[in-house]
């Protein structure tokens, strides 16, 4: 993703978790540097809805939308 390092992203279930850019796809969320979906499990956890897996582009948000469709937005 070309997401600038230090931009805040909004986890679309609980949008007051917030994870930071970091670097690529990598976020500073909770104190520990994870990846989208690293982070996403994390965030599902804090709300109460733990999960193995999570495809984190689905659930964090940038901008108003999510980082899956910003993706898509961004190839038309």
């Amino acid at each position: 993703m070309d997401i600038a390092p230090g931009t805040l992203l909004i986890f679309k279930p609980a949008p007051a978790l917030q994870a930071q850019v970091v670097e690529g796809s990598r976020v500073e969320f909770m104190g520990e540097t994870l990846s989208f979906s690293g982070a996403a499990i994390k965030a599902f956890r804090q709300i109460g809805h733990p999960r193995k897996v999570a495809r984190g582009p689905d659930y964090w948000c940038w901008e108003g939308v999510t980082l899956t469709e910003w993706s898509v937005e961004k190839q038309v």
